[in-house]
């Protein structure tokens, strides 16, 4: 870990004392405990070159190091130094396909040795929630492009092994990035791709995700519940270059009815931001005006037309699900059994209004050339009892598009207009 002349690998901040070793080989940075360990590789003071906060957060923290030579592997967390037992450790403690750093010994041997109870890896009392984290491989070489959605940051592991606990909430620490208003939401996912019924509150300034369940989830002995943080993305013009990661710092930032136990910090993935102009596309939506209502054939009505245009010219656009809301009077007790339809044809069917009053429709295929326009038509039929002074006004919530190209989750833009029509 000597100095090298022509690459400034011993590093520090204007703002911070701590020393730094960039690893250009495997992309990571460590810090040097204190003088002795710095000193013990020969290098100078004179070596170390002064870099941007920007810059050094770029470079992930090493985990696993070795001194040259010799087999074991050690896990370094603060002042503590942990000999990992056996390869199958690696994978109990979700380190496998991290890279492993040559370090000195007159280095190593400045931090304190440590068991894997000590720093959270094992339990005397197992009465803990454990905490685990799935690698996440993202599109593209784990690269994020602004004006896209549903990004997917980190996947967490939350489970009581010996007793029965809840988890109430969850505060995520999001680094590594300084253009903090290119997210535009946050959501919380459990494993099969649903939304927690959770106040997911984005901190802004504070860098901090932080999940609040309104009913604490339950995690039975031996089960598990896991939990996906997503991201929208807004536009950037300056976020080229800049990375984002999730960490889950302590278990001070878990709120369960159990104390909580990990491999702190748990550190995700690592993603590079990357500027979107001319690779993904543009989906623009603009509602039409029904006029003086909707035409009706027979016990079926008109209640909403749109256009949907590609406007980038970059990419096809793949329209998956649309979610409307009615801000009129009518309700599931006069109409149902609503249509999607594109020049005539069903594209997608819902049979009823949700629970929370909302029209969803899942799209089987619904493809919007680059740079073309597509037209549609929401449809539903009156049920026979329906209340002819009822009212529509039908507004589109949402709309998840992917573009064809990158696989990417685009960021639609929608224009509702605003008109009531009764339903006589």
């Amino acid at each position: 870990m000597a100095s090298v002349a022509s690459s400034p690998n011993q590093v520090k901040t204007k703002d911070s004392p701590t020393v730094y070793f960039l690893s250009y080989r495997y992309g990571l940075k460590k810090a040097y405990i204190n003088a002795a360990a710095y000193l013990s590789y020969g290098n100078k003071w004179s070596d170390i070159k002064t870099i941007s906060p920007a810059e050094l957060a770029k470079w992930p923290e090493a985990k696993l190091f070795q001194i040259a030579a010799k087999p074991e592997i050690y896990y370094i967390a603060g002042s503590r130094k942990v000999l990992i037992k056996s390869p199958s450790d690696l994978m109990r403690f979700n380190l496998v396909g991290e890279d492993i750093l040559t370090v000195g010994e007159g280095d190593l041997t400045q931090y304190q040795n440590a068991s894997y109870i000590d720093i959270g890896w094992e339990q005397a009392n197992t009465n803990k929630v454990a905490v685990v984290s799935d690698p996440v491989i993202g599109e593209n070489n784990n690269t994020l492009v602004p004006n896209t959605n549903h990004n997917l940051l980190g996947v967490f592991r939350f489970s009581s092994p010996s007793q029965a606990a809840t988890l109430n909430s969850v505060t995520f620490d999001l680094n590594g990035m300084y253009a903090r208003s290119i997210v535009s939401n946050i959501l919380a996912r459990d494993g099969n791709n649903q939304d927690y019924d959770a106040n997911v509150n984005w901190r802004q300034n504070d860098h901090q995700i932080i999940v609040n369940f309104r009913t604490p989830l339950d995690l039975p002995v031996s089960g598990e519940k896991i939990v996906k943080i997503l991201a929208d993305l807004g536009s950037c013009t300056t976020c080229s270059g800049q990375t984002m990661r999730l960490e889950l710092a302590s278990a001070a930032r878990v709120n369960a009815s159990l104390p909580a136990s990990a491999v702190w910090p748990i550190q995700g993935t690592n993603f590079q931001l990357i500027s979107n102009d001319k690779v993904i596309g543009h989906v623009l939506v603009q509602s039409k005006s029904l006029g003086t209502g909707g035409s009706i054939i027979g016990g079926s009505r008109d209640i909403s037309h749109f256009t949907i245009d590609e406007t980038s010219g970059n990419e096809d656009a793949l329209i998956k699900k649309i979610t409307f809301i009615n801000n009129g009077s009518a309700n599931l007790h006069d109409w149902n059994n609503f249509r999607l339809l594109k020049n005539g044809q069903v594209v997608a069917r819902t049979a009823t209004v949700s629970s929370d009053g909302l029209i969803v429709f899942d799209i089987n295929y619904l493809r919007v050339g680059k740079g073309s326009s597509s037209d549609l038509t929401v449809s539903a039929d009156l049920i026979d009892a329906y209340n002819p002074q009822s009212t529509y006004n039908l507004q589109m919530l949402q709309m998840t598009a992917v573009g064809a190209t990158y696989n990417l989750t685009l960021n639609p833009e929608i224009n509702n207009i605003s008109e009531s029509h009764t339903l006589n």
